[in-house]
């Protein structure tokens, strides 16, 4: 219900003569460990199309019953920068 499938289109493989699987864009929350072993959750995937809101309850609601106290977002943006040259953050 997140996803706008005009505007993103689903993953498909098709073989011969038919298609053979479907990959729906998701969302995952993993526990992962930082450089020094310090465990963290990591949501990731790709940001809504529609239903901001409820997206946000239920990230809140993750956040609230895992007893989260730090968030860091972390996102990409298009820029006209070539690859060659360093990016600032």
């Amino acid at each position: 219900r997140l996803v706008d499938y005009r505007a993103r289109r689903p993953l498909l493989t098709f073989r011969r003569d038919r298609w053979t699987s479907f990959e729906a864009p998701t969302l995952e929350v993993r526990v992962v460990q930082d450089a020094t072993g310090a465990p963290f959750l990591l949501l990731s995937g790709p940001e809504p199309d529609v239903e901001w809101e409820r997206f946000a309850a239920a990230v809140e609601q993750i956040v609230e019953r895992l007893g989260v106290r730090l968030a860091v977002n972390f996102h990409g943006i298009p820029m006209g920068v070539p690859h060659t040259r360093p990016v600032g953050i």
